[in-house]
C-alpha cells in the first residue's frame, strides 16, 4: 500500500478520514512537527506499518528542514529505539532519550 500525504498526516487507505493506518502531526511556529498520532487498523498490525509511517514523517521532516516533537507514545519509542533519526529530533524534546 503507498503512504499518502493528507491534512497534516500521511496515512494508507483510499480516505483519509477513514484510514485505514495513519500518522498525526501539527506544525509549529518553530519549524516543528508535533507528532500527535499513529494508528494502525487491526487487520495491518504486525506488519511495521506503523514505524513505515513515523520513518515517512521523518524523511518528510529532513526533506522540509523541520524537527520533530514526538507527543505519541509510539512515535517517542521509535526514537528512543533508533539513533539514526534523531537528527530530526527537537531540541525541546531531547528530555525523551
Amino acid at each position: 500500500m503507498e503512504i499518502k500525504a493528507g491534512k497534516n498526516k500521511f496515512f494508507l487507505g483510499d480516505d483519509e478520514h477513514n484510514p485505514l493506518a495513519e500518522i498525526c502531526f501539527t506544525p509549529n511556529e518553530n519549524n516543528c512537527y508535533v507528532a500527535t498520532k499513529t494508528f494502525v487498523d487491526p487487520v495491518l498490525r504486525g506488519q511495521g506499518i506503523a514505524r513505515k509511517l513515523v520513518m515517512h514523517l521523518v524523511e518528510h521532516a529532513r526533506k522540509t528542514n523541520h524537527k520533530i516533537i514526538p507527543v505519541c507514545s509510539y512515535v517517542v519509542r521509535v526514537y528512543q529505539e533508533d539513533s539514526a533519526i534523531r537528527d530530526t529530533l527537537a531540541e525541546e524534546a531531547t528530555i525523551i532519550l
